[in-house]
């Protein structure tokens, strides 16, 4: 089972992302959650997770900073960023970070 770790300063959008999904099915578990880029970086150098899933507008460490810090720092760690902005930047970012996906909410 691949383990999940889910980024995102709503935490009723990660709720939903949690009960929304089968996650077992496809041998994903929500193994943990982060509220900012910054908490997830502590919980990636606490515990090994598989895949991150990832929002880009966050307070204290944003999407971008903590897409670049994955990717130097946990290379094995397979990204997917799901956001409500449909902004280059922010896909010009996760290219860089060489996500898997990049999901509108």
């Amino acid at each position: 089972m691949y383990k999940v770790l889910l980024v995102d300063d709503e935490r009723e959008i990660r709720q939903g992302l949690r009960l929304r999904m089968d996650w077992e099915h496809y041998n994903l578990c929500i193994a943990g959650e982060a509220a900012n880029g910054r908490e997830a970086v502590e919980k990636l150098q606490q515990e090994a997770y598989d895949v991150v899933i990832t929002d880009m507008k966050m307070p204290l460490m944003d999407g971008v900073t903590f897409l670049a810090a994955c990717s130097s720092d946990f290379p094995s760690v397979r990204l997917i960023v799901i956001t409500g902005y449909d902004d280059i930047h922010y896909a010009k970012a996760a290219i860089r970070s060489k996500v898997c996906d990049f999901i509108l909410k």
